[in-house]
């Protein structure tokens, strides 16, 4: 066969459909096994190179609708190019998010790290808790076992100090004569004392530190008891009246009482003040309370002055009440009475929590001031409230510190009854317990001569008001049988010889 194009001779070659010609394979741009593979029916309808370029190409109805979807495929994929511009800022984001999330993971582990060593800190702060709760048990018992010891100690404290007189108000001098000093304080009160009644005189430093008292004591009680009884009918002994020529200070004989010498009912009135004095009491009901010894409260008024207990005011706390009746009893013009209230709140008592109490006596106090208006009331004691700060102001003293709220209630009663504050006398911790209350100003200063020992927890006060005038009423002279001191043994015999089947006699 000859080739059309390059006019070689072949064996073998392709004949376009269209021109006619015998091309050989390599002029045909095939292989003689693509050539086979055609088949009888594409052979039949091949066309060489140079027709398939000159013959117009007519599209198929299936090319033209494969064409449509083409152009919706392009559509799609510029629309899903368009979507996928942001992808390389999501990779980003993605990349910072999975750093963050490293760092997560990190915080989570050293999180995880503290839990753990949290949880073993906890664990052995829970077996200290329960350590302390044993040492509690064991504190708890012996505060029992120490307050039963202090109870003990200050009873024989006080039993130690029967026989002991206290004496207060005596110059010192270097070359005194303590017997001397005795003896002439006899001789004033009428009172023999010989040195085979004293067991011991001396002198030490009183609470405040400013002088020192002379202590007493007698060989037993009874000469003790007479020395006092003869020293109070005395009533003013100066120092000048014993041989102290230039001084005038009051000279007092007292009991040598402790700190902790609480009142009983065995104990009368007549062995705390003399006939000058009108004493109201309210001991301690150690039964109905469960409390241990101590508390209390004692108001002692001159005998001269209109007063009165007024019970009915009592709340169920400590507190005593009484009236100083001005003797201008006229509507207009007259002097205002005075209400005067002591009071001691207990930290407990049986049956009654301290709110309780508190509470309690608040509403009394209401009462009583909407009751009676126009009188000036002085309300006094310790209320147990030491952690209320008190600031000065123009008048009296303001609280702050409010942590509880009784001690709300407690401050919005006082002022709602126009009661102020004027005491900020520290006890020796430092601690302000002791309060006095004025519906009218007065001016609270430590006292520099206490009648009896003081108590390291409650300073001995000085209170100076000025509540207008008021008359004494006229004293009168009489005689006070003190029976306690009486010889019993004595009065049995004279006993015996005046009873008869006819009398009754009674001691």
């Amino acid at each position: 066969m000859l080739c059309a194009d390059c006019n070689t001779t072949s064996g073998d070659g392709a004949n376009c459909s269209n021109c006619h010609k015998d091309l050989c394979f390599s002029c045909s741009n095939l292989t003689e096994r693509g050539y086979r593979n055609l088949g009888s029916e594409r052979r039949a309808t091949w066309k060489c190179p140079k027709c398939r370029i000159s013959s117009p190409r007519i599209p198929s109805p299936s090319l033209q609708r494969n064409d449509g979807a083409l152009e919706e495929i392009l559509s799609r994929l510029d629309l899903l190019t368009q979507k996928l511009d942001v992808l390389p800022k999501l990779i980003a984001d993605v990349n910072d998010l999975k750093t963050n999330m490293q760092e997560v993971i990190k915080s989570c582990e050293f999180a995880c790290l503290k839990v753990d060593d949290f949880a073993t800190k906890l664990d052995d702060l829970s077996g200290r808790v329960g350590q302390l709760e044993e040492v509690k048990k064991m504190v708890e018992v012996s505060q029992v076992a120490v307050d039963s010891l202090k109870q003990e100690s200050a009873e024989r404290d006080q039993w130690s100090r029967m026989n002991n007189v206290e004496i207060k108000g005596v110059p010192l001098k270097s070359t005194e004569n303590l017997f001397k000093i005795v003896e002439s304080i006899g001789e004033h009160t009428n009172f023999s004392i010989s040195k085979s009644h004293i067991n011991f005189v001396s002198r030490i430093p009183s609470f405040h530190g400013k002088d020192k008292s002379i202590i007493l004591g007698f060989v037993n009680r009874y000469i003790k008891e007479d020395f006092i009884a003869a020293a109070r009918g005395k009533k003013n002994i100066l120092a000048s009246d014993i041989g102290f020529a230039d001084s005038d200070h009051r000279i007092f004989v007292n009991d040598h009482l402790s700190s902790e010498s609480w009142l009983l009912d065995g104990i009368s009135d007549g062995e705390l003040f003399d006939e000058r004095y009108c004493v109201w009491r309210r001991d301690r009901d150690y039964v109905a309370t469960g409390q241990t010894r101590g508390g209390g409260v004692l108001i002692a008024a001159k005998s001269e002055l209109h007063a009165s207990r007024r019970v009915e005011y009592q709340s169920s706390a400590e507190d005593i009440w009484v009236t100083i009746r001005s003797p201008d009893t006229r509507p207009r013009g007259g002097s205002p009475n005075i209400q005067l209230c002591l009071l001691y709140l207990c930290s407990d008592k049986k049956d009654l929590s301290f709110t309780a109490q508190l509470h309690n006596y608040l509403t009394k106090l209401s009462d009583v001031i909407s009751d009676n208006e126009t009188d000036i009331f002085l309300v006094l004691g310790d209320f147990n409230m030491s952690s209320i700060t008190w600031s000065p102001s123009h008048e009296g003293f303001i609280p702050s510190n409010l942590c509880s709220d009784y001690m709300i209630d407690f401050i919005d009663t006082i002022n709602t009854c126009n009661l102020q504050q004027y005491c900020d006398i520290r006890n020796a911790h430092g601690r302000i317990l002791d309060l006095v209350l004025c519906t009218c100003a007065v001016s609270v200063q430590a006292c520099l001569d206490p009648l009896v020992p003081e108590d390291p927890h409650h300073k001995a006060l000085s209170i100076n008001a000025s509540f207008g005038n008021f008359k004494p009423l006229a004293s009168v002279p009489h005689k006070r049988y003190s029976y306690n001191r009486g010889c019993t043994g004595k009065a049995r015999t004279q006993q015996q010889h005046i009873i008869s089947p006819h009398h009754h006699f009674t001691l």
